[in-house]
C-alpha cells in the first residue's frame, strides 16, 4: 500500500497506523457532517427552501477518507516531500499534522493537497 523501500515491519505499522487514524477521522466527518445537516433541515425549515449542500472540504475529506486510497495518496505526498528523511517518523508527523487540523479552512487544504 505505501510506496519506498519500508522494511515489512515498518509497512505494517503504518497500514495499523492508518486504519486507526482512518476509523478515527470517519467518526468526526460523520459527526461534523450529521451537525452540519441537521442545522440545514432547520434553516431550511424556517425559510421554506430545502437546501441539502455540504460544504466541498467535508465532501473532500469525506471521500478521501472512506477510501484507503486516500491515506496512499497521503504516503506518496509525505515521500515526495521528505525523499531523504526517516520514512515512518516524516510519515507519522505528517499524519498527526493532518488529525491535528480541526479549522475547517486548514483542513479543507490538507484535504485538497491529499485527494487530488
Amino acid at each position: 500500500m505505501f510506496p519506498g523501500d519500508y522494511t515489512e515491519e515498518i509497512q505494517q505499522t503504518l497500514e495499523e497506523l492508518f486504519q486507526k487514524a482512518s476509523e478515527e477521522m470517519m467518526v468526526k466527518v460523520m459527526k461534523k457532517q450529521a451537525k452540519l445537516q441537521r442545522k440545514i433541515a432547520m434553516k431550511s425549515k424556517t425559510k421554506g427552501s430545502p437546501s441539502v449542500h455540504i460544504p466541498r472540504y467535508l465532501a473532500s475529506l469525506d471521500h478521501c477518507l472512506a477510501d484507503p486510497v486516500g491515506f496512499h495518496h497521503l504516503a506518496i505526498f509525505t515521500n515526495e516531500k521528505y525523499p531523504t528523511a526517516v520514512p515512518y517518523l516524516e510519515f507519522h508527523r505528517a499524519f498527526q499534522i493532518y488529525r491535528s487540523t480541526l479549522n475547517h479552512k486548514i483542513r479543507k487544504e490538507v484535504a485538497h493537497e491529499i485527494c487530488l
